[in-house]
């Protein structure tokens, strides 16, 4: 069975400890058990827990992935988001008192643009085990269930020293390009002012001759 792997899409702009970052999620895309480029990491083998429109024939449902099938055909151990995240409801609604997914079970990093360095970081992932009815008599009226067994938040943050850093990197260009539009806006206004006093030089100059010329004509 090939071993899936994840990737992250631009989410939105956050700032972090007064540092400009720029979010990134994994995207629901990576779950969708429907997607040609996803059926790859989908097992024959793979038990029926729903219907074909929740659960594709030898896949799981969206949102989740076989961390068990990778040591054993016989480990129903499944990975997905904190409550089902990104998962269908149909997958959560039947247990009692359980919390609905929402944002903030939600991985995500934070990176700094310019240097790429990741100022914050939130990792969530739940652990579920498939409950198969199988042969047994004391089960043989329970459907196969997939049940959540327990649930992980990992966090990492960026350290002082690097902040620090960081802080230089990010503003001092930013109060450079400040001071360059400020010297590039006096400028201007220098331009301007001494355009106006050339011309106004020009008119003065340009009436001292009028006058000039009129006396001189009174006087012939």
């Amino acid at each position: 069975m090939d071993k899936a792997s994840v990737y992250f899409h631009y989410h939105k702009s956050v700032t972090y400890g007064g540092i400009p970052s720029y979010r990134f999620v994994i995207p629901p895309s990576v779950f969708n058990p429907f997607l040609p480029e996803n059926k790859g990491f989908c097992s024959s083998e793979t038990p029926r827990y729903f219907g074909s429109d929740i659960q594709p024939e030898g896949c799981l449902p969206a949102g989740m992935f076989d961390i068990g099938r990778t040591k054993s055909k016989f480990l129903h151990i499944y990975q997905s988001g904190v409550h089902f995240y990104n998962s269908p409801p149909q997958v959560y609604q039947n247990f009692t008192g359980f919390p609905h997914p929402n944002d903030s079970d939600q991985t995500y990093i934070d990176l700094e643009p310019n240097t790429g360095v990741i100022v914050n970081a939130f990792g969530a992932s739940q652990i579920n085990v498939g409950m198969i009815s199988g042969n047994l008599h004391m089960l043989r009226n329970f459907p196969n269930m997939i049940i959540p067994v327990l649930w992980m938040n990992e966090m990492a943050q960026v350290d002082e020293d690097t902040k620090k850093d960081l802080e230089s990197v990010v503003f001092v260009p930013r109060v450079a390009r400040i001071l360059g539009m400020s010297l590039v806006g006096s400028g201007s206004f220098l331009w301007i002012l001494f355009l106006v006093i050339s011309l106004g030089q020009i008119y003065l100059k340009k009436s001292a001759d009028d006058e000039e010329n009129l006396f001189g004509d009174i006087g012939n």
